[in-house]
């Protein structure tokens, strides 16, 4: 029971408290309607306060719009009166200019001309402001309403005076040049009328965009730059400089002497054939000085033996030639021809030492060179196979470095052949020499033999 009791009483408490929690949502519910309804009211408000204004703003816009069609329609009709008076102005202009207007077509054209012309001039690094008269002149020009006054033809005039004078013209001053290394220095340079500038015997060149001079980078050979000493020391006399005719700003013709590759570079477009050319060329040189000076000392001592038979030299092969035929005058004249002879052979190779590697050395260039070309014109096909030939100077570049070791090759066959044939036809001088005396000799043995053999006959006929 107590139990029981207890349940029910549980379950009153409980229900209490549900029916409290229920009346308090209640009364926030209705608050919150309350609140709602108010806010709702208050919008409403606003929405019918601003619709007044735009209603207002909206008849405003009207009364705007036709005063703007209005307007329009009045600026369309003066437009179109304005059209119809410009129409009549022009007219009249071109009636009061008559042959005027031609003259002026000429200006313009003229001054357009020159303006073109003097932005790439050399002579505006020495003469200023040329540019920008002739720049506001031009769009006057250009403009139909205006013409040109007096005074600006008379300067156009006086410019266009003024360059042709200067492009006749040696002239020095003072300018700033930018230098290869970024530095701006303070030079005298020397103007060759329209073509060239130089400094300090180097070449110049004109940058358009700033209006500055710049040192070229890279310089051509030394001939043309001792011409741009010479120019720049001009006393009076002729004096020879290589200018260029196309002018300083990228010049064709300077351009090219520039980016023609020197010695040096060509010889390294040979690679490691070129190279082995070049000490094959040198070790032949060597090969060749030490043979002629060998030679031509040995032609001295073998003439000195000639004048004075009797002295023996043997330091000369004439001198070893002759001490054998005097060891062996005793033998038979077949036994001394075999003694002499033999020795003769014994300094042919004495006499002939070398010339038959240089004349390999002679043979084996050219076919080195050949060998490098063919190499270069492989390398060069298969680079237009990959990137094509859609630029010839860029094939060009590759068959002129692919021929670079032909040249070597000829360079190097050519003097070795020339000293070949040189040193071949001494030394057989040399050998006809020896060949001659050795025959004086058993000639003259045979003579003495013959002699001794009569003499002989005679005293034994005498007894």
């Amino acid at each position: 029971m107590k139990k029981i009791f207890a349940c029910i009483l549980i379950c009153v408490s409980f229900s209490s408290v549900a029916q409290t929690d229920l009346e308090k949502l209640m009364q926030s519910v209705k608050q919150g309607n309350v609140a709602t309804t108010e806010i709702n009211k208050k919008r409403e408000q606003e929405f019918l306060n601003e619709n007044d204004s735009r209603e207002k703003l909206f008849e405003n816009v009207q009364v705007e719009k036709e005063t703007q069609e209005s307007l329009s329609d009045s600026l369309e009709s003066q437009f179109e009166k304005n059209e119809i008076v410009l129409v009549e102005k022009q007219e009249l202009l071109n009636k009061r200019l008559g042959t005027l207007k031609e003259m002026f077509g000429v200006v313009q054209g003229s001054v357009g001309d020159a303006s073109s012309h003097l932005s790439n001039s050399l002579t505006n690094s020495q003469i200023k402001g040329r540019q920008d008269f002739l720049m506001q002149l031009n769009a006057k020009m250009g403009k139909s309403t205006q013409l040109p006054e007096i005074h600006e033809l008379e300067k156009l005039w006086l410019i266009l005076q003024e360059e042709m004078t200067q492009s006749g013209k040696i002239v020095q001053f003072t300018a700033a040049v930018s230098t290869p290394s970024g530095q701006t220095v303070e030079k005298t340079v020397t103007r060759i009328g329209g073509f060239n500038v130089v400094a300090d015997g180097k070449y110049l060149s004109y940058d358009v965009i700033t209006g500055s001079l710049v040192e070229l980078g890279r310089q051509p050979s030394s001939r043309f730059l001792n011409g741009a000493k010479n120019v720049e020391k001009f006393d009076g006399s002729i004096t020879g400089f290589g200018f260029d005719p196309t002018g300083a700003k990228g010049g064709g013709l300077l351009k090219a002497l520039i980016n023609a590759p020197n010695l040096k570079e060509r010889i390294k477009q040979g690679e490691l054939v070129g190279y082995a050319i070049l000490t094959m060329l040198a070790f032949g040189a060597v090969i060749c000085v030490w043979r002629l000076f060998s030679l031509f000392i040995m032609s001295m001592k073998v003439n000195a033996q000639l004048k004075d038979i009797n002295k023996i030299d043997i330091s000369n092969p004439l001198g070893r030639v002759l001490s054998v035929f005097n060891a062996n005058k005793t033998l038979d004249t077949e036994s001394l021809e075999l003694r002499i002879s033999e020795q003769v052979l014994a300094e042919m190779p004495k006499i002939n030492a070398g010339l038959s590697m240089i004349k390999f050395m002679s043979m084996v260039a050219p076919l080195m060179g050949l060998l490098g070309t063919v190499v270069g014109m492989i390398l060069t096909f298969q680079a237009i196979t990959i990137f094509g030939a859609g630029d010839p100077k860029t094939m060009a570049g590759g068959i002129s470095s692919a021929l670079i070791t032909t040249v070597l090759g000829l360079v190097a066959a050519i003097p070795l052949l020339f000293f070949h044939s040189l040193l071949s036809s001494k030394a057989r001088e040399m050998i006809m020499i020896l060949d001659k005396q050795c025959l004086g000799l058993i000639a003259q043995q045979i003579e003495q033999n013959h002699n001794q053999n009569e003499n002989s006959t005679q005293n034994s006929v005498r007894v």
